[in-house]
């Protein structure tokens, strides 16, 4: 690919080039999460998600919500809000194959005004084969971004991997740093830690300005050269672009992106004769906020076709909500499919699809939850969920601990601090464990009892013995 030439504007002014640059809460979390796979250091930030993890978790106090906060302003404090999670199963479709769906998606607002989204979907697919044979399918996506205060940059890490019959048959990873349009910025915060074989693009809107003033050594490390869509680039003297990208990038014009990605948040599901729900997350993946037209429909025309129009801004989840309705009496093997479309009003970006079946299956275990919404279909859960990571307890191998995939592996229950430098268990461990009982936090449950008082002497000597045997 030939590179253009580089425009580039170098102001010196003493009082404009040695600006602070602030350190972004949103992208310094990010960096501690894997944005090519799900994290198996069990005491990882996104694996600790629960309702109130606490203040001595890095300073930080995790709060629950069903949507962002009012009016999209950030909660006062040194407080994250946690926007969406889900866990689904679609145990059996029409050709008989085994089909499990787990989607997982997070919105942190910290008090820096940064913020910080997750979204994984992994969807396993095991298939009756010839002569009894299985055949498997294993799909991974990833996407995570962290956004500067007001918006300034985005930084987007996607990966997706695909697995057929036990060989990798996709592995793509990209990292993106989009600024929006007229705005002046510096991305560099989301751009230290690149995950091997990535590739990676700054992309800056007509009238933008990528400001890397203030380096003057590297702040980019990639397998190939990254690729700066910019029209206008301020460095300081002397300070070149291979000094700051290794290898040295690529320059091309500035331009005005829009990229949407459409993602199931729910799995719909027959409630005959009351009407359901299907859920959906689109995000815009450039830099150019744009109107975008949603529409659905289903295969069999049993609901009534809707739509409405949403302004997608970059990196900002827009979760929105289908309604369905089908009748009361249907054939058991009956199949049907939500179409959802996604346009944008724009010269801009393409049109997305995502289709998506509705499962009618049975409740297995009885405990009046359909089995392709039921972690456990085959044992009767009474809805008790002790660490709130959306497994029941009956079948959660870690009832007090959030683990989201029923593979997780459990924490080590002393590493209160959730440190990760040796040595893991110290002192601040003790002091962490009293906080959270005098606090009344369900991690202090140890014991894991459910008559009151939940927490009792037994708990400090569950802390101790626990203590004692050390973390693996």
């Amino acid at each position: 690919m030939r590179c253009l030439p580089l425009i580039a504007s170098v102001i010196a002014l003493a009082l404009c080039c040695c600006c602070a640059r602030a350190q972004n809460q949103a992208a310094a979390f990010a960096e501690g999460i894997p944005s090519d796979e799900w994290p198996s250091d069990p005491n990882n930030p996104i694996r600790r998600l629960d309702r109130a993890i606490g203040t001595d978790n890095g300073g930080l106090h995790w709060v629950r919500g069903e949507g962002p906060p009012p009016d999209g302003t950030p909660p006062n404090g040194k407080e994250v809000y946690i926007t969406e999670g889900l866990y689904g199963d679609s145990w059996i479709n029409a050709q008989g194959c085994r089909v499990q769906e787990i989607n997982y998606e997070v919105s942190i607002y910290f008090d820096d005004n940064s913020r910080f989204t997750y979204q994984i979907m992994i969807q396993r697919i095991n298939c009756p084969g010839p002569n009894g044979s299985s055949e498997t399918s294993f799909t991974r996506s990833i996407l995570v971004t962290a956004s500067s205060a007001n918006d300034l940059w985005h930084v987007i890490r996607s990966s997706f991997l695909q697995i057929l019959n036990g060989q990798v048959s996709s592995n793509v990873k990209n990292t993106k740093a989009a600024i929006p349009p007229g705005r002046q910025a510096d991305p560099s915060p989301g751009l230290s830690n690149i995950p091997p074989q990535a590739t990676v693009k700054i992309v800056a809107g007509h009238g933008a300005t990528l400001d890397l003033r203030g380096h003057s050594s590297t702040i980019c490390t990639s397998s190939a050269p990254a690729i700066i869509q910019a029209s206008t680039i301020l460095l300081d003297p002397g300070v070149t672009l291979p000094q700051l990208f290794s290898p040295a990038p690529q320059v091309q014009p500035a331009q005005n992106e829009v990229e949407l990605q459409i993602t199931p948040n729910s799995f719909p599901l027959t409630q005959a004769p009351e009407p359901g729900t299907m859920g959906f997350t689109v995000i815009n993946l450039g830099n150019t906020e744009v109107p975008v037209n949603f529409t659905w429909t289903d295969t069999l025309g049993w609901t009534i076709p809707g739509g409405m129009t949403i302004t997608a801004a970059p990196a900002t989840p827009i979760v929105v909500v289908a309604p369905l309705f089908y009748p009361g009496t249907f054939p058991p093997e009956t199949r049907d499919s939500l179409m959802v479309i996604a346009s944008p009003l724009s010269t801009l970006g393409s049109t997305v699809f995502l289709s998506h079946p509705v499962y009618f299956d049975s409740d297995l275990d009885g405990d009046g939850i359909k089995n392709c919404l039921d972690p456990c279909p085959f044992i009767f859960n009474s809805g008790a969920d002790a660490d709130f990571d959306f497994l029941p307890d009956e079948c959660d191998t870690c009832p007090g601990s959030f683990n989201f995939f029923p593979e997780d592996l459990c924490p080590c229950f002393a590493n209160c601090d959730a440190s990760a430098v040796s040595p893991i268990l110290t002192a601040n461990d003790f002091q962490c464990f009293l906080n959270a009982f005098a606090s009344g936090h369900p991690y202090a449950n140890c014991d894991g009892s459910t008559v009151p008082p939940i927490l009792t002497a037994n708990d400090f000597q569950c802390f101790l013995n626990s203590f004692a045997s050390g973390c693996p």
